[in-house]
């Protein structure tokens, strides 16, 4: 069934184009949502632009649909005038904005308007998933913790609405692109470490830090609760041998660099099959298997969602309207 999954993502799914260090070199002056699905009542992007230029929206068949740019809540939005009726095959067209100026043709993103819908909301949770050592070169490099992050929108068919930030003690915070936070404090040398996330990690030093992740949603005038936890990243004060005989561990960087891989352990409680050793910066700890350790290290979900369910969810949902339009 997760195959299918993601094969249906693969096709039905909107993924932005990948970019090197220095960022894409177009971005769209409005933000995409990361499913092509959307309820009819609740199509809002957000204008990201000071000048967005020309933004249209239009059916599939080349027929006008009336939106215009407005304030809803806090946010510059471009929307439709009314709610588009459900089973509309949409394309919003802009010109996106590039490095050397704007783009010489327009760009388009196609999506299916859903039933209405209401935002239903939640406490949004942080918990601990997995802390302990990062090796390289049979030394501990760093300390890390991986947090798992279930955001507050309850229903998956409002989650092309929200986007979510984590922060590091008011400060340091990046974009979420999936369900888990990565934080690493450098305990020695950290250059020849390659970490294995779904999230760029968060560097701090070492020591306590209070993390949070807040969640926007588009054209909304109350927003969510932030998610809070307090961590405590700190370095041995001897470091530990690498597991003899583990070739994942500190010999093999590629392997050591990915959290819960050859590194020491102490998991909170909620951490992958195999993480229930005793509590302590001391303990070493063999890795899980390469199966757990997938799953811990990227969700196939949205940053709002807890693993794939919700995307598969929305997935089901998709071709039960597929089906449904066929057969009219």
């Amino acid at each position: 069934m997760l195959g299918v999954g993601l094969a249906l993502c693969s096709t039905l799914c909107y993924t932005p184009p990948a970019g090197a260090c220095s960022g894409p070199e177009c971005t769209a002056p409005v933000r995409l949502p990361a499913l092509a699905w959307l309820p009819g009542n609740l199509v809002n992007f957000q204008v990201l632009a000071q000048d967005p230029g020309v933004l249209t929206l239009r059916t599939a068949a080349g027929e006008p649909i009336a939106a215009s740019i407005r304030t809803l809540g806090a946010d510059r939005v471009f929307a439709p005038e009314a709610a588009i009726p459900a089973d509309t095959d949409v394309v919003l067209e802009y010109r996106a904005s590039c490095f050397d100026g704007p783009a010489s043709a327009t760009s388009t993103f196609s999506f299916v308007t859903m039933a209405a819908a209401a935002i239903e909301l939640r406490p949004a949770q942080l918990t601990l998933e997995e802390k302990g050592f990062l090796y390289a070169g049979g030394e501990v490099a760093a300390a890390f913790v991986r947090l798992r992050h279930e955001g507050p929108v309850a229903n998956s068919q409002a989650l092309a609405l929200s986007s979510s930030q984590a922060w590091v003690d008011a400060d340091d915070h990046q974009q979420l692109q999936g369900a888990q936070v990565e934080i690493v404090a450098p305990c020695g040398s950290t250059a020849a470490l390659d970490i294995d996330t779904c999230n760029p990690p968060l560097w701090v030093d070492p020591g306590a830090h209070s993390v949070e992740v807040r969640t926007h949603l588009v054209g909304q005038a109350t927003q969510p609760e932030p998610a809070r936890l307090e961590v405590d990243l700190r370095c041995p004060a001897s470091t530990p041998a690498a597991v003899a005989g583990n070739d994942a561990g500190a010999s093999d960087v590629g392997q050591a660099g990915s959290p819960g891989s050859g590194d020491a352990r102490e998991d909170g409680g909620s951490g992958p099959p195999g993480a229930q050793e005793p509590q302590g910066s001391d303990v070493t700890a063999l890795p899980p298997p390469a199966s757990s350790r997938k799953a811990a290290g990227c969700s196939l979900g949205h940053p709002e969602t807890s693993g794939g369910t919700q995307l598969l969810a929305s997935l089901s949902m998709a071709l039960a309207a597929l089906g449904a339009r066929r057969r009219r």
